[in-house]
């Protein structure tokens, strides 16, 4: 009973690393789009995707398009 308490504390701690790894990516990845205004972010998504944004979104939107992007599709 003890052993299987310990190995679900380190199981536990290493997926609050995992996490936190994650949050930090995201965040970076949040701010490299944060900095490029909204037709930087709708030419970024058209090069990325062939095909640009329909209509007017709002930056958020265009964030959250760029985020969604997998990574392996990205030239830049």
């Amino acid at each position: 009973m003890r052993a299987d308490l310990e190995a679900m504390r380190a199981k536990l701690q290493v997926l609050e690393e995992d996490n936190t790894a994650l949050r930090s990516a995201r965040a970076a990845a949040e701010a490299r789009f944060e900095e490029m205004d909204v037709d930087q972010l709708r030419e970024f998504i058209h090069a990325n995707t062939g095909r640009y944004p329909v209509g007017q979104p709002a930056k958020k939107n265009l964030i959250k398009q760029a985020m969604e992007i997998p990574a392996t599709k990205v030239m830049a």
